[in-house]
């Protein structure tokens, strides 16, 4: 309303300390925005537009450098996620609420950027990219 003359911290106790390698937020449907935060401790997940915040259960408290998602209405509606780190790449084809482990030989990678298909993202390391298109099926 003040167009950015104004600031509010935000307070999140669960990365109280934690350094953020990255940022996104998606809004698929009627859901509120959601943020997910890649840390030097693992992922962090907001589905109240930063209200409230947890870690997803099913993930390592290693360090994700980087995040990314995407709204997609097809085949249905949902957000994808997906996430990168030292642990592997995970990624989330219902909002966060679950997610899936990539193939073992993925992992050590310093981030990503997902297509806006939300089939195919590309990593990154600190030399060379690697492109992955099995997100959403074979």
């Amino acid at each position: 309303s003040d167009r950015g003359e104004s600031w509010e911290a935000v307070q999140v106790p669960v990365l109280r300390g934690t350094p953020i390698h990255g940022l996104a937020t998606v809004a698929a449907g009627a859901d509120p925005l959601r943020i997910v935060a890649a840390t030097a401790r693992g992922l962090v997940l907001s589905s109240d537009a930063g209200k409230t915040w947890s870690k997803p259960a099913g993930l390592p408290n290693q360090a994700f450098h980087g995040v990314a998602a995407q709204a997609l209405t097809q085949p249905f509606t949902t957000a994808v996620i997906v996430a990168a780190g030292e642990a592997g790449v995970y990624w989330s084809i219902n909002r966060g609420t679950t997610w899936i482990s990539g193939p073992k030989t993925l992992k050590d990678f310093l981030g990503l950027s997902l297509a806006p298909d939300g089939r195919s993202f590309l990593l990154h390391r600190w030399v060379g990219l690697l492109h992955y298109d099995k997100v959403l099926g074979p």
